[in-house]
């Protein structure tokens, strides 16, 4: 597959989302901002900020990982992720990628 998905940090995913502003949708989730990323990461949660682009289709989120009972950890990307044009390819691509992030980071799963 010639689409990407890359883990960045929270300036280069606010430059990715402004560069790509007019291309997303209106309804794009507070959620998804950076600065509820920086919230999150003051109560001390782990905070992931992934960019994804195929040519002109692009998908990019900002997922949090969360305790859950049991001390099972999991990856949350909440209202996300953000996509500014649709393919088959392009969720099942993330959705890979990002179970291997979350991997990485020791969570069970991906929500």
């Amino acid at each position: 597959s010639s689409f990407q998905v890359k883990q960045c940090d929270e300036e280069t995913y606010a430059r990715v989302l402004e560069a790509f502003e007019g291309e997303l949708p209106e309804s794009v989730s507070f959620l998804q901002a950076p600065v509820y990323g920086r919230l999150q990461s003051t109560s001390g949660k782990a905070i992931v900020y992934l960019v994804g682009y195929a040519k002109a289709r692009r998908i990019d989120g900002l997922g949090v990982r969360y305790q859950a009972a049991g001390g099972l950890q999991y990856l949350y990307f909440p209202y996300g992720p953000i996509v500014a044009s649709s393919a088959p390819e392009l969720f099942s691509t993330f959705a890979i990628e990002v179970k291997k992030i979350a991997r990485t980071l020791g969570c069970a799963f991906v929500r």
